[in-house]
Parts: structure tokens; C-alpha cells; sequence
């Protein structure tokens, strides 16, 4: 009976609904291809929903540490789960999480030059760029929004095709289907590589719950 609380505690987590709502938003994107206004709608969604799945992915992450029986599992998920809660109310960056998730699991950073930590990052300043868009004002008064440098950053890795960077809407410029499509894989690929290296143990089989969810689109 002890496992009736721990199966309602799963049942309030957050991040696999919003990865279902990016995943949604990628999809329609392809559906929506010759609709600009729409298309545009929903690579945004898809990169924001990915980016905030993910937040929502380690603070999930750092809940079911936390009440995960310690005899149960090895000790560094307590010490994950007491570094995380410490992020956490020092208003940490998600990328700090992820990275003391990796050296707590396995003893080693990410390479931050190379995937899935290099797409997860941009990723992140991707979405900080939407959400905190900052128009800038020439010396004649007119008013633009630049591309910012995770938008160029797209561009040169060719997620966005052979795009201009001197396009003044760079929403215009990111709202391609495969934008949402890198968007929701970076997600994944970051989640898959957290799953990859928990020990094994009662909190390793309660985040397997986002095994099926966090899937990469082939």
C-alpha cells in the first residue's frame, strides 16, 4: 500500500504534458506549411513549450529525488536532490541544473561544444530571445528587432536553411517546420541523456515515466 502515495505523486508532474503540447505544436507546423501566420504560431509554441518541458523536466527530477526512499537508492540521488532544491531557491539557471545533474550522476561535465548540451543551450537563449524580445531603435528613429545571436546561431547551423540574418522580423525568420522540429529534439535528446545516467533504483524507475514521453521525432 505504501505505493499508492508515490503513484499520486507521479500523477501531478508537469513536464511530459507540456512536451506533448510541443510536440503538437511541431507537428502542426508541417500541416500548416503554406499558412505563414500559422506556421509561425506554432514553431514558436514548439520552441517555448520544449524549452519550458525541460524546466519543468529537472524540477520533476529533483521532486521525486527528494521523496524517493534513500535506502532505495544510491546516495548521490539524495546529493542531486539537495544540490538541485539549492539551485533552485538561489534562482539558478535550468542550465545549471542539467549540468550538476551530469556530474553528480557520472563524475564529468557535458562537452558544451557538442550535442545534446549545445542544442539544449541554445534552446534556452532561444526562448529567453522570445520571451524577452527587446526592439532596438536606429539613429533615424525606426523602430527593429534584430536577430539575436541564437537566431544566427540557427542559421549557421542550418537548422533555418539558407536564411538572411540582416532580416529585420527574425520571427518571420525562424518560422520554418524544421525550427519546431530541432526545438522539440534538442528537448528530447537532453531528457534521454538524464535518463541515460541515473543509477539504478526506485528514483531511476519513477523518471522512466518520461521515457516514452521524451521521445526524439526521427
Amino acid at each position: 500500500m505504501a505505493d499508492i502515495p508515490r503513484r499520486g505523486q507521479i500523477a501531478f508532474l508537469q513536464a511530459g504534458d507540456l512536451f506533448k503540447v510541443a510536440r503538437s505544436a511541431c507537428e502542426q507546423a508541417k500541416e500548416v506549411s503554406s499558412d505563414e501566420a500559422s506556421l509561425r504560431k506554432n514553431v514558436l509554441i514548439s520552441i517555448v513549450f520544449s524549452a519550458a518541458a525541460l524546466e519543468a523536466f529537472i524540477n520533476d527530477a529533483t521532486h521525486l529525488a527528494e521523496t524517493s526512499p534513500e535506502s532505495l537508492n544510491p546516495s548521490c540521488v539524495k546529493t542531486f536532490a539537495t544540490l538541485e532544491e539549492e539551485v533552485e531557491e538561489s534562482r539558478g539557471q535550468v542550465t545549471l541544473k542539467f549540468l550538476l545533474a551530469k556530474v553528480i550522476f557520472t563524475g564529468q561535465a557535458y562537452d558544451k561544444g557538442k550535442p545534446p548540451y549545445q542544442d539544449f543551450k541554445l534552446l534556452m537563449d532561444l526562448r529567453n530571445d522570445i520571451v524577452h524580445l527587446k526592439p532596438t531603435v536606429n539613429p533615424k528613429g525606426e523602430w527593429s528587432v534584430q536577430p539575436p545571436k541564437s537566431v544566427k546561431s540557427l542559421v549557421s547551423k542550418g537548422v533555418l536553411g539558407k536564411s538572411d540574418t540582416n532580416d529585420k522580423s527574425w520571427f518571420r525568420l525562424i518560422g520554418k517546420p524544421d525550427a519546431a522540429r530541432w526545438a522539440y529534439n534538442a528537448a528530447a535528446e537532453m531528457v534521454q541523456s538524464i535518463l541515460k545516467i541515473v543509477p539504478e533504483g526506485s528514483f531511476k524507475r519513477d523518471l522512466a515515466i518520461y521515457g516514452k514521453d521524451f521521445q526524439p521525432i526521427k
